[in-house]
């Protein structure tokens, strides 16, 4: 589960990851994290690729 603070009418250039607190995505002002809450397990999954 996620949380966003995204604003879709400002939101210009690339998605970065940062390393701080829960980790996220940032681009600029926006923001998407993890929802913390214990009754929620967290699961990454990747296929290996970059795009």
């Amino acid at each position: 589960m996620l949380t966003l603070s995204v604003d879709l009418r400002a939101g210009t250039g690339p998605w970065q990851w940062c390393e701080q607190g829960d980790g996220c995505w940032v681009r600029g002002a926006d923001r998407i994290h993890p929802l913390a809450n214990a009754a929620l397990e967290a699961r990454a999954v990747t296929d290996g690729a970059r795009r």
